[in-house]
């Protein structure tokens, strides 16, 4: 019983805490004598540019507390209440609500005034308004006690961490690959991502509706057509140039067009990866005679890359660190599952995102199987099965073949020493040809006859001729732009503000005369992920270290990751979901330089203030990396879920 004891007076502490603390403005009206009282009628009405006001005059009470009510069946309405106090006539706006009927939470408004309220002012949207209905409001009614599970639970497992933390040595034990619990601590990790990501993904995909690609594109393909059934009007024909988005603008997308689609020789097509249709959707439509939902595809990629990510951070830690502790494993499978925004890209749920997750996720099983290779008995056939889903995630996002830049330094040593011994054996180096050539060749002439009876040539993906907001045959590739990119992909700040979820997207880039594209930017990866800055150490310390093969790989990432982004950055420009492609490579680049940095360290003060910052990284990179997917790029969560998105308000902003 002893045993246990702890998690008893935790959770004991935990419904204090939630019954006292985290309910806190259900007790405002308890003290002092606050008379309630009932408006049901406002004294009047008024309509003021876009919204309508409700006046509530003549109040003359202390307020503690304010109740809206709107009498219809109404709900999912944004509201805002403007009082008139004793320090002045003038209403003062408060911050806007939400008010959904099912919600009592969204009903009330903890008030904190001075001296007695004069009145009242009620605003809602205009294009919400309706002349029935009936609106009132009630001054200090007690807001209802919330007892809320999730939160409680929350509470005890941060406490549980505390406590072993204190009173174990098991997070700072040397990582052991054999140790149960070690893998348990792990795995531990990994469920809160995976819930995490079912969190985001479920309730940011509700009603989620068939697109051009998960049903069009799927009939197009069995009906042995490459191009989409869509026919574009007469009117979008006489265009003189239809790419123009400016001639474009009096024609209606979706009927005389279908945006963001290739438009070639008459017909319209997607240029985005047909692999992700061919092996997931197409297949479901067939068996099933249903439509897969786009969130779904995004999930299963998604799922699949967080538990290769694991397995490639375990991997590299066997291979290179034999003294980091638990702790640290801990911590950087934590940074680099929220880190790498895949469940940022499950808050969208669209086809610019499941080919990036999906070609992500080939990218990762493709790493996952060449480091399988190193020192297996199978070598040749995990380095085939390598190439083959490198060479595969082409066929999802084009620019994912620069990562394959990755391996060849692993294979020109492997290409070195086969060479070495080809007289006395010549199998091996056959071996490796053929594992290396025949996937990237035979992948590479598919997509290459692919584009050609597309597009008539068999290097055009199909971006020349998007229709989308500009001439991208005409637009180029301008280097000037690098620095500007590189300073918002890389190092713009986020705008962090006060009000959940905590983030903001911006748009700001530096003076740059030309044309740059920049859309829904939360924050520079390094400025996300901290992790990253340790890169900088290991440019200027690694001619100290010592393990070859270590530095040449983590100079191998690095490279591969810049080359990527600068061409990211040239062909499309800036977009939080564009980083997706290597914003993996930087964190693990910064985690592994971090080993190797505490592990060489003699100083114990600064081992421990650095091992504490990392920490810190972590937490912070993880709290961002969840509210990532909450915003996302067009607020899905909150659309699509309200009552959903307020109940995660309310839990976390529990004094609102």
């Amino acid at each position: 019983m002893n045993k246990y004891f702890h998690i008893i007076k935790n959770l004991i502490i935990a419904i204090i805490i939630e019954v006292i603390v985290f309910n806190i403005t259900s007790y405002c009206v308890l003290f002092g004598n606050n008379e309630k009282k009932t408006f049901s009628e406002p004294t009047k009405v008024e309509e003021v540019d876009d919204v309508v006001r409700f006046y509530f005059e003549n109040v003359n009470l202390k307020t503690k507390t304010i109740k809206v009510e709107f009498e219809q069946h109404i709900s999912n309405l944004e509201y805002r209440i403007y009082y008139s106090d004793e320090t002045g006539k003038n209403y003062r706006a408060l911050d806007v609500k939400e008010y959904i009927r099912e919600d009592a939470r969204t009903h009330y408004i903890p008030l904190v005034l001075s001296g007695k309220t004069n009145g009242f002012v009620l605003e809602i949207n205009k294009a919400a308004y309706d002349t029935d209905y009936n609106v009132s409001i009630t001054v200090n009614e007690s807001i209802p006690i919330d007892i809320n599970i999730t939160r409680i639970i929350a509470v005890l497992i941060f406490m549980e961490v505390v406590y072993i933390s204190k009173h174990y040595d098991l997070l700072d034990e040397k990582y052991d690959k054999r140790s149960f619990k070690h893998e348990i601590v792990l795995l531990c990790v990994l469920a809160l991502a995976i819930l995490a990501l079912t969190y985001i993904n479920v309730h940011c995909g509700v009603f989620d509706e068939s697109t051009t690609y998960n049903e069009d594109y799927v009939k197009s393909i069995l009906s042995g057509r490459t191009y989409l059934s869509h026919t574009p009007s007469k009117e979008f024909l006489e265009l003189d140039n239809p790419y123009d988005a400016i001639d474009r603008g009096k024609l209606k997308r979706d009927k005389d067009y279908l945006w963001d689609t290739a438009y070639y020789n008459g017909h319209e097509y997607l240029y985005f990866g047909v692999l992700p249709a061919l092996i997931l959707f197409l297949p479901y439509y067939v068996i099933t005679g249903r439509i897969l939902s786009i969130y779904t595809g995004i999930f299963i990629f998604s799922l699949l890359i967080l538990i290769l990510l694991k397995e490639i951070l375990l991997m590299i830690v066997n291979r290179y660190y034999k003294d980091v502790t638990l702790r640290d494993v801990a911590y950087a499978l934590a940074m680099i599952l929220f880190g790498s925004l895949v469940i940022y890209a499950n808050g969208m749920g669209r086809v610019y995102e499941l080919v990036i997750i999906a070609g992500l996720y080939f990218v990762i099983q493709g790493i996952y199987f060449i480091l399988r290779s190193v020192d297996s008995h199978h070598t040749y056939r995990y380095i085939f099965l390598g190439s083959l889903f490198l060479a595969l995630s082409v066929a999802c996002r084009p620019v994912d073949l620069l990562i394959s830049i990755m391996i060849v330094p692993y294979l020109l040593k492997l290409l070195k020493k086969n060479i070495s011994i080809f007289e006395k054996n010549k199998k091996p180096l056959f071996k490796l040809i053929i594992g290396v050539a025949v996937p990237y060749l035979s992948v590479g002439a598919a997509l290459m006859w692919f584009n050609y009876i597309r597009f008539g040539n068999p290097f055009e993906f199909g971006a020349k001729y998007q229709l989308t907001i500009n001439d991208m045959g005409a637009l180029g590739y301008k280097v000037s732009s690098l620095p500007v990119g590189i300073l918002v992909n890389f190092f713009a700040i986020p705008h962090f503000t006060m009000d959940f979820p905590f983030i903001l997207h911006q748009n700001i880039t530096p003076v740059y005369y030309g044309y740059y594209y920049i859309e829904n930017m939360i924050g520079g990866l390094f400025m996300l992920a901290p992790i990253c800055w340790f890169i900088f150490v290991f440019v200027k310390k690694s001619k100290t270290m010592e393990n070859k093969e270590l530095k040449s790989t983590l100079y191998s990432m690095i490279v591969t990751g810049i080359i990527t982004s600068c061409l990211s950055i040239l062909m499309a420009g800036s977009n939080q979901r564009y980083l997706i492609d290597y914003a993996w490579i930087f964190i693990f680049a910064g985690i592994m330089t971090y080993f190797w940095i505490v592990d060489k360290m003699q100083n114990i003060d600064l081992k421990n203030v650095i091992r504490k910052t990392y920490c810190v990284i972590t937490i912070f990179t993880c709290i961002v990396g969840f509210l990532s997917g909450v915003i996302s790029e067009k607020s899905y969560f909150k659309i699509k879920s309200p009552k959903e998105y307020n109940r995660l308000k309310y839990t976390i902003c529990f004094w609102e």
